[in-house]
């Protein structure tokens, strides 16, 4: 939820997070003697319920808020499903919900626990709205409320366009344009890229192959949701140019998954070319992950981009060598 109040783009994270996380068990994820106690377990569930209703009391007017019909008018955000606000918002709630009760029933959670794990994702996320009250903003609020409808306004042309006229041919012609533009990226040789973890995804791929053929089948089903997760936010976040910014999203489930399938395939280091294919790869990640860092570092241009964006983005913040 922090993250949603800093960039709206986390929504996608906060929406395949819930899918991604269910292969993430083992028999030691099963609920320990304390949650199989009924009456002391069921009580602790049911502080954390009340918590949760006092929470979401405290963040209510914020929910009022961010859905008025009247600031989104006014904001020009159109509503993106069936002319209606608050549609996927409610979807996402139940997904989450449905995919933590998933979990408790793959990996043997008891429903003590599961309810107190729930109350407490809803009594966190309730809190952290209440961070939007310290410097109050209305457009915060419906942003952090609306952040696909936010995220429209950003898109290029194409996009707002099909999605204001619910073109499902149109969108999906760009969903699919956006897939094969980022595993052009992902190869560098179609698309070259500054990403720090382009050439990890060389071995994520077919690692998670060669980890299923193996018989590490656990460990495959946890690197390829996370990988597909990765490629998912990726494909959206193509119709803004991927800028390096928005890594921050995606690299870390990129890296997950590696060290998952490192972890399961340790006997890898004993292959004949295992070290200087690594090599190569370690010498192309430092001499093309960095390179973005060190063009800006040598740039003659001085920091006059900066303060392109600095009063737009941090008003109170100015940087002395700016012009007011």
């Amino acid at each position: 939820m922090l993250g949603l109040e800093n960039k709206v783009q986390a929504i996608l994270l906060i929406g395949l997070l819930p899918l991604v996380i269910l292969p993430f068990g083992s028999a030691d994820s099963a609920s320990v003697a304390f949650w199989n106690e009924t009456r002391s377990s069921w009580l602790v569930a049911a502080i954390a319920a009340i918590a949760a209703i006092v929470a979401a009391w405290a963040a209510w007017p914020l929910v009022g808020t961010g859905l008025d019909r009247g600031l989104l008018d006014a904001a020009h955000f159109a509503p993106l499903v069936a002319g209606r606000f608050g549609i996927y918002q409610t979807a996402l709630l139940l997904l989450i919900g449905g995919c933590m009760v998933a979990y408790a029933a793959i990996w043997r959670v008891s429903a003590a626990e599961a309810l107190a794990s729930m109350s407490a994702v809803a009594a966190g996320a309730s809190i952290a709205l209440l961070v939007l009250n310290v410097d109050y903003n209305a457009s915060n609020v419906i942003a952090v409320f609306n952040p696909l409808e936010k995220m429209i306004t950003f898109a290029d042309t194409t996009t707002t366009n099909a999605a204001n006229g619910s073109n499902l041919s149109a969108i999906l012609l760009l969903l699919l344009d956006g897939v094969v533009s980022v595993l052009a990226r992902y190869t560098f040789v179609l698309h070259s890229s500054p990403r720090p973890t382009v050439f990890l995804t060389w071995l994520i791929i077919p690692g998670v192959i060669y980890a299923w053929r193996r018989g590490e089948r656990q460990a495959a089903l946890q690197a390829l949701p996370l990988m597909l997760a990765a490629i998912g936010i990726d494909t959206l976040g193509v119709r803004r140019g991927l800028k390096s910014e928005y890594f921050i999203f995606t690299d870390p489930l990129i890296i997950l998954a590696g060290a998952i399938l490192l972890d399961a395939l340790r006997d890898l280091h004993f292959t004949k070319w295992t070290y200087p294919v690594a090599m190569i790869l370690f010498g192309l990640h430092l001499a093309v992950g960095q390179a973005e860092p060190v063009k800006y570092a040598f740039k003659r241009t001085g920091p006059e981009s900066i303060c392109e964006w600095n009063p737009y983005y941090m008003p109170l913040m100015p940087l002395p060598w700016c012009k007011r």
